[in-house]
């Protein structure tokens, strides 16, 4: 009968312990199939944010004038295709009409997706449209073909704007491949479990069937010992008995009171230690905040580090251009005046009217204004005299041009052309030698605390600075350059007595091969250089005999041959200079053909230089016109004939297409300016 019972106790503790495992085991189902929602959900926003952020950040970089929005558009592509996805999600990127502007999955740039629709009929693209228009950002579940499987399955997107772009991007999880993740481990879970109960079981069944067999067996000695002594002196025994047994209690009892003493100490040990628990943890809090304020601390600086990286990008920036203007080459000193003048708003922030005032002869003339008139200040004569131009940065109450030295209407036309200011920053243009004006910087009246900082007059006598040294070395090179234009007209002057008969010839030959220059478009510097070293395009004819050159019939072959080497011999005298580079090019190369054939290189088309082919053409068309021992002179429309229509010796295709269009278009100018030249 108590067999039965125990068996039953037995029975009730197993099912109650299975019963327990299963509800245990189907609310972690649960509660892990919310956390991998919750999680997933998160892993969507952190890769939106991730991407958001860096976009973000590019985004200051354009407002800050270091990127253009193209190569933030770019980068966040190249952001975009770098990122690896996790199974089959994706990030698509559109705009606000519906259009695809990255590309993912099978969709292309371009793509327009307005109208695409789950199997339910729920309109996608509109729907994020209405969400990202309403909130900016947010959440969208609907039915969607999985990649990974090509299974329509129920997708959970989330979405947000890029109001600047007028774009939205997202990325969605496919709720299905979640579920599966979480039965895969519930199912783990349930072998696990399943397995644990098979042993629990057998081990509580194997400790029954022990303790079943170590009853049995007491029992039978307890009834063996009970006859025993029942068939003796039973209740003697059984005194003594109970006495030993109560013996054995008391000894038990005071071994329960050592034990009682024991876990009083021990409990207060646990108290004692339980404080420094809590003493510790309030200094683990209180580490915590001291490391929370540090890291706010060092997020701040973070913060300030960034803003100063792109300061000093912005700063980097600026410089660049101002070597970049200091380094590029002007047709006149003017323009680079122009170009410091515009640079200047990106140093000196303070001022809002501005102008260039260059002292030109005995007059003031404006070469640029900000805000003042210019057309209007110079319709005035400003007598320089009667205005002080500075020659050290100087920052002034008000820039005053006049302290009643002009007559009354030209004050009137003064205060009508120039902007009410209160404060004006003055740099000086001048060289080592001379001063060519100033730039004056105003702060406008209606500014009344506005001044110029300590930076911005730092900034502006490195400008006058740079200024002076740029003029200087100008007025250096024009020194070295008029020596040389001086040796080279020397040079023009001695191939002239050295060849009487073709004086004239090298003076119109510069004069005609300028004028061809400057039609077709050639800067100032090359235009006067041509001009200047024309006249040398026979310089080598020096080293040639007189008899040679003089010779009034026709040359022999050998003459013809030693005639031909006065390109060569040029650059006995021209080679080895920069300075002579247009001089050397034009002796050198103005008997190429442009369809080949010349001499002394034989060299065609575009390799023969500019100035080279202006020369020769004008060498032609002036010993055409000019009268030679071995022929008479030509009249303008009879050499232009012979150019254009060609001869035995003369063919159109020797020249450079493009100077024969010239000469065609110009051709009464150039023959009105040989006409007076000659």
């Amino acid at each position: 009968m108590k067999n039965k019972s125990t068996l039953k106790y037995f029975f009730i503790i197993l099912i109650i312990i299975v019963t327990y495992s299963i509800i245990s085991l189907i609310a972690n189902y649960f509660s892990i199939m919310n956390m991998a929602y919750e999680e997933r959900k998160r892993e969507l926003i952190n890769l939106v944010d991730l991407v958001d952020n860096v976009f973000e950040y590019h985004i200051n970089l354009v407002k800050n004038d270091i990127i253009t929005y193209e190569e933030a558009k770019l980068r966040l592509y190249d952001l975009i295709q770098d990122i690896n996805y996790e199974d089959s999600n994706y990030i698509f990127t559109l705009n606000l009409n519906g259009e695809v502007e990255i590309p993912f999955t099978k969709y292309e740039k371009g793509d327009n997706l307005l109208n695409s629709q789950d199997i339910n009929g729920k309109y996608l693209i509109k729907s994020f449209i209405d969400i990202v228009k309403n909130h900016d950002e947010g959440y969208l579940e609907y039915y969607w073909e999985n990649p990974a499987n090509g299974q329509i399955e129920n997708k959970l997107s989330y979405v947000r704007i890029i109001k600047e772009l007028n774009w939205f991007f997202g990325t969605g999880i496919y709720l299905d491949d979640v579920q599966k993740k979480v039965n895969q481990q519930f199912i783990s879970e349930s072998i696990y479990l399943l397995l644990f109960l098979i042993l629990l079981i057998i081990i509580i069944f194997i400790v029954y069937k022990k303790q079943q067999k170590n009853l049995k067996l007491l029992l039978e000695k307890i009834n063996n010992y009970s006859e025993k002594n029942l068939e003796t002196d039973f209740y003697i025994n059984s005194n003594d008995e109970i006495e030993l047994i109560s013996m054995k209690l008391n000894k038990m009892a005071d071994n329960i009171n050592l034990l009682i003493n024991s876990l009083e100490v021990k409990n207060q040990e646990n108290s004692v230690l339980n404080e420094k628990l809590i003493e510790n943890e309030n200094k683990l809090l209180k580490n915590n905040e001291e490391l929370k304020s540090a890291n706010e601390e060092m997020y701040a600086i973070n913060e300030e580090l960034e803003q100063s990286y792109t300061e000093i990008n912005i700063l980097i920036n600026k410089i660049e251009n101002l070597i970049l203007v200091m380094y590029l080459n002007y047709e006149n000193v003017e323009d680079f005046f122009l170009n410091i003048f515009y640079i200047l708003e990106q140093f000196i922030t303070e001022f809002d009217y501005g102008a260039i005032l260059l002292k030109k002869n005995d007059k003031i003339e404006f070469l640029e204004t900000i805000g003042h008139d210019k057309e209007l200040l110079n319709s005035i004569y400003l007598n320089s005299k009667k205005i002080k131009l500075y020659e050290e940065v100087i920052e002034i109450e008000s820039l005053k041009l006049y302290e009643d030295k002009f007559d009354e209407e030209t004050i009137k036309i003064i205060n009508k052309a120039i902007k009410p200011h209160r404060r004006t920053l003055i740099i000086p243009i001048k060289s080592k030698n001379k001063l060519y004006g100033n730039i004056g910087l105003d702060i406008s009246s209606d500014k009344k605390e506005s001044e110029f900082s300590r930076i911005s007059i730092d900034f502006s006598k490195y400008f006058a600075s740079l200024i002076q040294l740029y003029l200087t070395i100008q007025e250096y090179n024009d020194e070295i350059n008029t020596s040389y234009l001086s040796f080279a007209r020397k040079l023009a002057d001695l191939a002239e007595s050295y060849d009487d008969e073709t004086g004239n010839h090298i003076l119109r030959v510069g004069k005609l091969a300028g004028f061809i220059a400057q039609k077709m478009g050639l800067n100032a510097k090359k235009i006067k250089e041509i001009e200047d070293f024309a006249p040398l395009h026979d310089i080598g004819k020096i080293y040639i005999s007189k008899e040679i050159l003089k010779k009034p019939g026709k040359l022999t072959s050998e003459e013809w041959k030693e005639m031909k080497k006065h390109t060569s011999y040029s650059y006995r005298l021209l080679g080895g200079d920069k300075h002579f580079e247009t001089a050397l090019n034009i002796s050198l190369y103005h008997h190429e053909k442009y369809k080949g054939g010349g001499y002394p290189f034989n060299i065609s088309g575009e390799k023969i230089p500019i100035e080279a082919s202006i020369v020769s053409l004008v060498d032609v068309y002036d010993a055409l016109r000019s009268k030679r021992p071995y022929k008479e002179a030509y009249t303008h429309e009879e050499s232009l004939k012979i150019i254009f229509d060609g001869t035995q010796r003369t063919k159109s295709s020797d020249f450079d297409p493009k100077i024969l269009k010239v000469l065609k278009q110009y051709e009464k100018e150039i023959k009105e300016l040989w006409d007076k030249l000659n």
